[in-house]
């Protein structure tokens, strides 16, 4: 499942559930010059071009319930705080190797 950017020649890409059409959009990270922005509402996690405002989700592996994030561009990691599960986690800005950094205890 998941949530995947559609454009629709008028508006901004918005965000769509995959199994609602046959074909999905892999988004390509930026690396350098990008501000990185939460919406905690869906669960991803957008990258902002500092160029050209061109607006990249960020292809985690759900579920996510992200509060607030911050990237390590030497490791090339998004770290983020997941509000449901008392966790802070890490993935590559790829979307790989989704971890657990810490985890509260409190469920």
């Amino acid at each position: 499942m998941g949530t995947f950017l559609h454009h629709d020649d008028i508006n901004l890409p918005f965000l769509v559930p995959r199994h609602l059409f046959f074909y999905h959009f892999v988004t390509v990270p930026m690396l350098e010059d990008f501000a990185l922005t939460v919406d905690y509402t869906h669960g991803i996690l957008y990258q902002i071009s500092l160029q050209d405002a061109k607006v990249t989700a960020i292809n985690l592996p759900p579920p996510n319930y992200p509060m607030s994030a911050v990237y390590d561009s030497k490791r090339h990691k998004v770290y983020w705080a997941d509000f449901q599960r008392y966790q802070i986690l890490q993935s590559t800005i790829w979307g790989k190797n989704k971890t657990v950094v810490f985890n509260t205890g409190l469920l």
